[in-house]
C-alpha cells in the first residue's frame, strides 16, 4: 500500500498570560480519494510558552510518523526558534523561550499516513480560567472569588432553583474568608421568627437559593442569617450569594480540605425540619442534626455555570477503554507517563484518585504523570477523570513503584558440601 503525505494546519489563538487548554472544533476533508484521518485529526493545547500538536495514536501506519514541522503566520518566528520535543510518532511539543503573543499561529505538521490524507483547519479559542467563566475543578477560585467545593460535570448540571444559572448550574463556590470584602464565618441566629414554619424549604442540592429567599421573605431583620448572606457582595460585587441547604452544607464539609477558614463548630443550613427546628452540621465530626432555630456558624455560597460563549460543541470525553494502562516506575528514577492522555475526545483537564506515590503528580491540564518517586509502592489502581465543558469520563490506571536493582555485581555465590554464601 502506498504511503501518502499528511499536512495538518493548526490555527492557535493564544492569549497572553493565560495558560490554558484550547477549545477545539474541526473538520477533516479527504483529498485525492484517500480516507481522512479518523476524528479528531489532532488536538492543540496552547499556553504562554507551549504548543502541543497530537495527531492521535491511530494516525499513522506502524513505524511511520511525523517527519517535519514548520510554522507560518503570527508567532512563527517565536515558534521557529523554540525547542521541539517529539513525545512519540504522532505528537510534538514546541516550547518557546518567550511568551507567545495574541493572535494566530499556523503549525504545519507533515508526515506519512497509509492510504490516508487529510487537511484540517481548526478554530482554536483560548480557554478562560474558572474565575473567568471557564471549566472548574474542586479547589479552584470561582467567579465570586470563593472556592469551588462542588462540581456537577453532567451535561445538564443541577437546578439551583431561582439562581441565575438555573436550570443548568454546574458549580458551587464558598465565599472567601480572606482578602478584600471577605465573608466572616461568625455565628448568626437563624431567624427572628422561631415558632412558625416556612413549610416549603428543601434539603437537596439545588434548594439553598430558594430556601434563603423564603427565609428572608418570612423575616428580613438585620443581622440574622438570611439577611446577612443576601446583603453580602464579596470581592467581585455579586448579589447572588445564599445559605446552603442541608445537602449543600454537607458538600462543604466533604470539600473542607479545599475550603479555607472553616470552624470546627456547628454550621447552619437553610433547610427547615419543622416550625421551630432546622438542619445543622457539626464540622468536627460531620454529623447532621436538627435542632432549634438558634445561632450557629454560617458560610455564604453561590451557584454558577461556565460562560455560555465558550465552546460547547465538542464531544463528551471518553477513554479508548475502561482500563488505560498498567505501568511500573522505579524509586529514585525520573518517570513520565503518556498513557493517561489516551482519551478519544477533547478534554479540559484531568484528576486522579487516590493520591499518587510520593514524588509523583498528575499534570491536571495535559494529563500525564510525572516526577521522581521517593518510595516503593505496590501496584495500585487509580481512577482517572477527564473533563470538558460537556461532561466527564473515568477510567482505571494501575501504577507500581519498584525498588531499583542492585548495582553490579548483583551477588557472588560460593558453594561447599554444606555451605552457600551470598555476598552482595
Amino acid at each position: 500500500m502506498k504511503l501518502r503525505s499528511l499536512k495538518v494546519l493548526v490555527f492557535a489563538l493564544i492569549a497572553l498570560g493565560t495558560p490554558a487548554i484550547a477549545g477545539v472544533s474541526s473538520s477533516a476533508v479527504a483529498s485525492d480519494g484517500f480516507l481522512p484521518i479518523t476524528s479528531p485529526p489532532f488536538s492543540t493545547h496552547a499556553g504562554d510558552n507551549t504548543v502541543i500538536v497530537d495527531l492521535g495514536s491511530g494516525s499513522f501506519a506502524t513505524g511511520v510518523g511525523i517527519d517535519d514541522v514548520s510554522f507560518d503566520g503570527a508567532n512563527a518566528e517565536t515558534l521557529r526558534t523554540g525547542t521541539l520535543t517529539r513525545n512519540n510518532s504522532h505528537s510534538v511539543v514546541i516550547t518557546t523561550s518567550s511568551p507567545l503573543s495574541d493572535g494566530s499561529a499556523t503549525v504545519i505538521v507533515s508526515g506519512a499516513a497509509q492510504d490516508s490524507q487529510a487537511e484540517s483547519v481548526i478554530a482554536v479559542s483560548t480557554n478562560k480560567s474558572c474565575a473567568e467563566g471557564g471549566p472548574c475543578q474542586i479547589g479552584d477560585t470561582g467567579p465570586g472569588g470563593g472556592t469551588v467545593f462542588y462540581v456537577d460535570s453532567s451535561n445538564s448540571g443541577f437546578d439551583e432553583v431561582g439562581a441565575a444559572c438555573s436550570p443548568n448550574c454546574h458549580y458551587l463556590e464558598a465565599a472567601p474568608t480572606t482578602g478584600t470584602d471577605a465573608w466572616s464565618d461568625g455565628t448568626y441566629d437563624w431567624s427572628a421568627i422561631t415558632g412558625a414554619a416556612i413549610g416549603t424549604t428543601g434539603t437537596d442540592i439545588g434548594t439553598g437559593f430558594s430556601n434563603t429567599q423564603k427565609m428572608y421573605a418570612q423575616d428580613s431583620t438585620a443581622g440574622y442569617a438570611a439577611t446577612a448572606v443576601l446583603e453580602y457582595r464579596g470581592p467581585n460585587s455579586l448579589t447572588d450569594w445564599f445559605m446552603p441547604s442541608k445537602d449543600e452544607l454537607s458538600q462543604i464539609f466533604l470539600g473542607r480540605g479545599s475550603v479555607t477558614g472553616l470552624s470546627n463548630g456547628v454550621y447552619s443550613s437553610s433547610s427547615e425540619y419543622d416550625d421551630s427546628q432546622s438542619w445543622f452540621q457539626g464540622f468536627n465530626d460531620g454529623s447532621q442534626v436538627y435542632n432549634s432555630k438558634a445561632f450557629a456558624h454560617v458560610r455564604a455560597i453561590r451557584a454558577f455555570t461556565f460562560d455560555a460563549s465558550l465552546p460547547t460543541d465538542v464531544a463528551i470525553p471518553s477513554f479508548n477503554s475502561g482500563t488505560i494502562a498498567s505501568e511500573v516506575a522505579t524509586k529514585g528514577v525520573a518517570f513520565r507517563s503518556e498513557e493517561i492522555t489516551k482519551s478519544s475526545h477533547f478534554r479540559q483537564g484531568f484528576s486522579i484518585t487516590p493520591a499518587l506515590p510520593a514524588g509523583l503528580s498528575l499534570d491536571p491540564v495535559f494529563g500525564y504523570i510525572v516526577g521522581t518517586p521517593t518510595e516503593k509502592s505496590a501496584a495500585t489502581s487509580y481512577t482517572v477523570r477527564a473533563i470538558n465543558f460537556n461532561g466527564s469520563a473515568t477510567a482505571t490506571y494501575t501504577l507500581a513503584v519498584n525498588l531499583p536493582p542492585i548495582t553490579s555485581p548483583p551477588f557472588s555465590t560460593h558453594a561447599g558440601d554444606n555451605t552457600v554464601i551470598v555476598d552482595l
